[in-house]
């Protein structure tokens, strides 16, 4: 992801924006888990990096419309290879159950956890 640009902040930003033609700000908050703040500086840097953009709703400046740009809509299957080709390195030794009880056991710590931020580095 760092060799394209994207942190992996932004990657989840980046897929979840192309699982939709447009979604709000707090769909997208929801998605991260993130505050709105911190969510809204992952769309400004999108913004910034021309992969993504806001749209004022019914011309209110509260209500806003994300999506991808053209350029985001290009760059998300290059990482979504960059991705499977990394879990494929990881796990894919792993039989099917072994990677569905590592999956279990991660989201169990999370939630124990109550882990909301998504890594950065």
């Amino acid at each position: 992801m760092e060799a394209k640009g994207v942190t992996v902040t932004e990657w989840v930003a980046l897929r979840t924006l192309w699982s939709q033609d447009e979604t709000t700000h707090a769909a997208l908050i929801d998605a991260l888990g993130m505050t709105k703040g911190a969510a809204s500086k992952v769309v400004s840097r999108l913004e910034e990096k021309g992969l993504a953009g806001r749209q004022l709703v019914d011309g209110r400046a509260r209500a806003q419309s994300l999506g991808l740009t053209a350029a985001g809509k290009a760059l998300v299957p290059q990482l979504a290879a960059l991705a499977d080709a990394n879990d494929a390195h990881f796990f894919g030794h792993l039989p099917a159950a072994e990677r569905q009880a590592l999956t279990q056991a991660m989201q169990a710590l999370v939630q124990h956890h109550q882990l909301k931020d998504i890594p950065t580095a």
